[in-house]
């Protein structure tokens, strides 16, 4: 029941962008970020190289661009199902909610109860530093991931087994993959 609040609010903050295909235009997040989104929905039907595109700075590497997070499942599923203009605000969406139920997660993780894990989550998934790196899609991203590792370091802190390591070398695989490794390293 608690997660429920935590979903209708994020959906509530997002539903411009769900539901009126309404875009963030602050920053990076209109020629960034959907530049990228929709150079990988192009590469991932075939239309565009992700090794090499020469119609970027007179050649680039797509893939090996960190930022892009073209390895990043959210990526892949936004970039898939979803128009560029419409799966951006998916994406944000979806990362903002991935955040919240890992930060609810560790709250658990820690002992703490239901409804006050639900609160923690919230106070970060609305706090004006993660509101604020909403605008980068890459940050926002690695954001999603950033409690499940705390979460799983938690987790084997409690009782150390291999499962219980994969979880943390999964959630570290993620941070990386979703393309902006400064917030990795900190977190390692």
């Amino acid at each position: 029941a608690p997660l429920f609040a935590l979903i209708a609010l994020v959906t509530y903050f997002w539903w411009p962008s769900l539901w009126y295909g309404q875009v963030i235009v602050h920053t990076d997040a209109a020629h960034h970020g959907l530049s990228l989104l929709s150079f990988h929905a192009q590469a991932l039907l075939g239309e565009r190289e992700l090794l090499w595109d020469s119609g970027i700075y007179g050649g680039h590497p797509l893939f090996a661009e960190g930022q892009g997070g073209f390895a990043n499942p959210l990526n892949i599923l936004c970039a898939l199902l979803f128009e560029p203009e419409y799966g951006i605000g998916v994406f944000h969406w979806l990362s903002m909610l991935l955040c919240g139920v890992g930060v609810y997660c560790l709250g658990l993780t820690l002992g703490i109860r239901p409804w006050a894990a639900v609160f923690a989550g919230m106070a970060v998934v609305f706090s004006g530093i993660w509101i604020g790196f909403q605008y980068n899609l890459s940050v926002s991203g690695v954001l999603a991931w950033l409690p499940w590792l705390l979460a799983a370091v938690e987790y084997w802190l409690s009782r150390p087994s291999l499962w219980r390591a994969s979880l943390m070398a999964l959630s570290a695989a993620l941070m990386i993959f979703a393309g902006y490794p400064h917030i990795a390293h900190g977190a390692a």
